[in-house]
């Protein structure tokens, strides 16, 4: 998290507490616009941004106010706090979200807030929702702890309407009852730097979503993945990714156009080591992993069982140009029909060998690849002489040497080149 931004500049109204109720007040004038329940004195600043079509920017002190109602943004309106020092809590009996940014809100801002749940007084909440048909939202610097429901949520409006460019910076959720994130219905979302840590439910879920994640960062939750992007999910890149000691996989993805890369996968699988990996590529479509690290740290156990999983349902991605490390059992998991996945230029998961060898009638040259290879050839380069793969196994080629021309067997060693490609 980066420091707090200061107040920002000629604020409209000033929110503070003062001996247990919250004051509102406008800038430039004397008389306090209202005194009493938090919840109810934001909102009356935000009606009031709206009433005179401009939008409002509203300052809120440092301080815990406990929200007795939830409070619905406006276009334009800023609400902007003074740092983790400015809480908002959930109230007895909200049961609803913190705050909401509606349908058709545009250029709505919150930031340098802490919103906070209440368990032992609601049943339900988010902390934060931005419902479809908002456009160009902005969260920046923002804790969000301890909420019944999902830390911060995206959901569909009207006709199924999708929320637009929104904008997420430097967001730390954690101890959620539901999800840290949940993108659904968001087009061209771009977020840096969020972070969710010790969710019930997944650190992120992204469906009905496109965009870029730079840094998204999912540590001890408990649902099935720390991260995981549904059918749903298309065009989607998630730059920098970690998932580390997660309950289960690291990330599940079952979505289209999906690009993986610089990704950190650790140490996951938390609850049964050896039985839950790092990625799980379950339908994956048209997706690419690349430059990324799938490992088990020595220090931590071997918990993470493979780096990547793939099942029959996913079609023609690349993963390519990965590092996978002491995963408890294979680096990678794949059906035993082709999917037409290329796997490519992998450390620790070796799937396309050559060189040369010299080699006699009936000689093996280890293949070196982590499975059966299915193309393989071996071609001689010495004068008169013919070699060819008379069988192929788990481990080497098996070639046969014989005299051009002749057809017979040769009993002595000849140089060939050769290489093996597993699918």
């Amino acid at each position: 998290m980066t420091g707090p931004a200061a107040d920002p500049p000629q604020a409209e109204f000033l929110v503070h507490g003062g001996e247990g109720t919250t004051v509102l007040s406008r800038r430039g004038e004397a008389e306090t616009m209202f005194r009493g329940p938090a919840g109810t004195a934001l909102q009356r600043a935000v009606d009031a941004g709206e009433a005179a079509g401009t939008g409002a920017l509203i300052a809120v002190s440092s301080g815990t106010y406990e929200l007795e109602r939830p409070v619905t943004l406006a276009s334009s309106t800023w609400l902007a706090g003074s740092g983790v020092a400015t809480t908002l809590r959930a109230g007895d009996g909200l049961d609803a979200p913190l705050l909401t940014v509606p349908a058709g809100a545009e250029h709505g801002r919150v930031s340098d807030l802490r919103l906070e749940g209440n368990g032992a007084g609601n049943d339900r909440g988010d902390g934060l929702v931005v419902v479809g048909g908002a456009w160009r939202p902005v969260f920046e610097h923002l804790v969000v702890r301890g909420t019944d429901g999902h830390g911060i949520r995206f959901t569909d409006g009207p006709d199924g309407a999708y929320v637009y460019e929104p904008v997420l910076s430097d967001v730390d959720v954690a101890r959620c009852a539901g999800d840290g994130f949940v993108f659904g219905y968001t087009g061209d979302l771009f977020g840096v730097n969020l972070y969710a840590e010790a969710c019930e439910g997944y650190g992120f879920t992204l469906a009905d979503a496109g965009g870029t994640l730079v840094h998204p960062h999912a540590y001890d939750t408990r649902g099935e993945a720390g991260i995981r992007v549904l059918e749903s999910g298309k065009d989607l890149t998630l730059f920098g990714a970690h998932t580390e000691r997660n309950r289960q996989h690291g990330l599940l993805v079952e979505g289209e156009r999906i690009t993986i890369r610089n990704a950190f996968v650790a140490n996951n699988s938390r609850d049964a080591p050896d039985a839950y990996s790092g990625l799980v590529l379950d339908g994956a479509r048209d997706s690419m992993v690349s430059e990324s690290a799938f490992l088990n740290d020595t220090e931590q156990g071997r918990t993470q069982r493979h780096g990547v999983v793939e099942t029959a349902a996913s079609r023609e991605n690349v993963v390519s140009g990965n590092l996978f490390r002491e995963n408890a059992s294979s680096a990678v998991k794949r059906p035993s029909n082709s999917t037409g996945t290329q796997y490519r230029n992998n450390r620790g998961y070796q799937t396309a060998n050559g060189g040369e060898a010299t080699v006699r009638d009936g000689d093996p040259i280890p293949h070196g690849l982590n499975e059966r290879p299915q193309q393989y050839w071996v071609e001689s380069t010495s004068s008169g002489t013919y070699a060819h793969v008379v069988d192929v196994n788990d481990v080497a080629l098996i070639v046969e040497v014989l005299r051009a021309g002749t057809g017979d067997s040769l009993g002595r060693p000849v140089d060939v080149t050769w290489g093996a490609i597993a699918r």
